[in-house]
């Protein structure tokens, strides 16, 4: 049985950031005094290329540069048939993002099950091919403004210098791949001036805000066919924009929760995934040297014993692995939520408690706030 969990959410967080209804009221009017935007145009959703911009690796970062950045779990090929496939969708996603935050080059790295409004940069994935061989992993990240960043595959092909220590449980085999994502955007963010780049935070500040309180801010920013065009910006000290980011920081102490439930997940299940995915590796070679071997190097009992003994470590390994998977049903440990003197349960998997926990938010947003 998992630990419940208690997240709480103090009262004066959201009492000044939900209970001052009529102040949406008067965003109604707030048009009149807000920052219109210089030349403002819509972005073109196109792709950059990183083989156009100069390694900026070792470069010192400004502020305006440290972008947030969501992953979200891969999604699956369709040929995609393996029992552990669902989990590799979480963990793939995890190393990407563990890599991302180690290098220091971004703002907060989260993990989500979904890209959410104020993500300035979201990354996802698909899992083309995954065993103990070979991965690759199709890429796509999209800043806030639609524009594509990046979306492309990267591939590793493993060799036995890959696994140089089976006591050596959590190092990847195909940590290339993600050191390679990780350099490419670096790459690519070095090809925007700084206007760019406040101008993809200032798109997710604002998308969200419309988000949370439409009758005050939809008008802000507009969904197009290229991307998201930024009509307008609140007046610098605009009170209900204000009050909008104290709801997201409060937001952001699930978020940050849920973040820590896909690092245990990891934690949990990585040492038998890679104990796994080592002994997939060994078979694949051996039947691969099998297949252009001679057929003396095929027959004698002591060959038989041998191939026998590896095709059952794979197998118990196989089967191990998916009793543990069938031990914690991707559940994360229950979260008690205390908002102002209301408590929820949350409960399930990490999906659904994150779909619970912004169900509750907007419950909240519309009767405290009358939107």
């Amino acid at each position: 049985m998992l630990a419940a969990r208690q997240l709480t959410v103090s009262a004066s967080q959201f009492r000044d950031a939900l209970v001052s209804a009529w102040l949406l009221a008067a965003a109604l009017v707030v048009g009149a005094c807000s920052a219109p935007l210089p030349n403002a145009t819509e972005t073109p959703a196109k792709t950059v290329e990183a083989e156009q911009v100069p390694d900026a690796e070792t470069t010192p970062l400004q502020p305006y540069q440290l972008l947030e950045v969501t992953v979200v779990p891969f999604s699956l090929s369709t040929a995609s048939q393996k029992p552990v496939s669902t989990m590799e969708s979480r963990l793939f996603a995890w190393q990407l993002r563990e890599v991302l935050a180690e290098s220091a080059r971004w703002g907060a790295v989260r993990m989500l099950p979904e890209s959410d409004e104020i993500s300035e940069l979201a990354i996802s994935g698909r899992i083309i091919t995954a065993d103990g061989q070979r991965v690759a992993l199709w890429v796509r990240a999209v800043d806030s403004t639609g524009r594509v960043w990046l979306e492309r595959e990267y591939a590793h092909v493993a060799s036995a210098e890959d696994y140089p220590d089976e006591r050596v449980a959590y190092r990847d085999p195909f940590r290339s791949i993600y050191y390679r994502i990780a350099r490419d955007l670096d790459r690519l963010r070095a090809s925007f001036d700084q206007r760019s780049l406040q101008r993809i935070q200032e798109t997710a500040q604002v998308k969200y805000a419309a988000h949370i309180a439409p009758a005050a801010f939809s008008e802000y920013v507009t969904e197009t066919d290229t991307g998201w065009q930024l009509n307008r910006l609140p007046a610098d000290g605009d009170p209900i924009m204000d009050r909008v980011l104290r709801v997201r920081d409060a937001e952001l102490l699930f978020v940050d929760t849920v973040d820590q439930s896909y690092s245990a997940f990891y934690r949990q299940v990585y040492p038998a995934y890679s104990q796994w995915r080592r002994l997939s590796f060994e078979e694949r070679v051996a039947l691969q040297q099998l297949q252009t071997s001679g057929p003396s190097d095929r027959r004698g009992f002591g060959g038989m014993r041998d191939n026998y003994r590896d095709y059952r470590e794979i197998q118990l390994a196989e089967a191990s692995l998916r009793d543990l998977l069938r031990s914690i049903r991707f559940e994360a440990a229950p979260t008690v939520v205390e908002l102002e003197d209301r408590q929820r349960t949350l409960e399930g998997s990490i999906e659904q408690q994150y779909e619970q926990w912004r169900s509750l938010l907007d419950g909240i947003y519309r009767s405290e706030l009358g939107l």
